[in-house]
């Protein structure tokens, strides 16, 4: 144990259950992914143009070239992935233990590869990146369905 440790001692938050406030918004996090993967699923995925559009909202060319020249000859198969990621991650946040983790892991890393590609719509993400770490502070017993129905009770 160094001095810090005993001059300031660090609550271990891991070890503590998660405040209200934390499941709250684990689960508003977690609908996040699920309804983009909704919205994913009936905007984006009829509408391969729309790739054509975040092309243009870009602000790096690399990533106009990229969304132009990859994305949007494959747009079909590009967003049926998104729409199947968004959603596994959006469950595994509503999960319990080490899927939360993960799904809080792989959602941070999604905001900042989104980011460059959709200009200033996807602006704010590296801000956002803050909220897995905020929810990710604690473990999860309880998966969200289990916080909701002993609720219910």
């Amino acid at each position: 144990m160094s001095i810090l440790n005993k001059t300031f001692p660090v609550e271990d938050v891991k070890a503590t259950s998660p405040s209200t406030g934390a499941n709250i918004g684990r689960i508003l996090w977690g609908m996040f992914f699920i309804v983009s993967s909704i919205i994913n699923l009936f905007v984006t995925l009829p509408n391969p143009v729309l790739y054509k559009s975040f092309a243009k909202l870009t602000f790096f060319p690399f990533y106009s070239r990229l969304l132009l020249s990859v994305a949007f000859p494959n747009a079909y198969l590009l967003t049926g992935l998104v729409v199947v990621f968004e959603l596994v991650v959006g469950v595994l946040i509503l999960g319990k233990k080490a899927a939360v983790q993960w799904g809080l892991i792989f959602s941070a890393f999604w905001l900042l590869f989104v980011c460059p590609s959709m200009g200033w719509y996807t602006l704010f993400n590296p801000i956002f990146i803050i909220i897995p770490w905020l929810i990710g502070r604690y473990r999860y017993d309880q998966s969200a369905l289990d916080l909701i129905l002993r609720r219910v009770k």
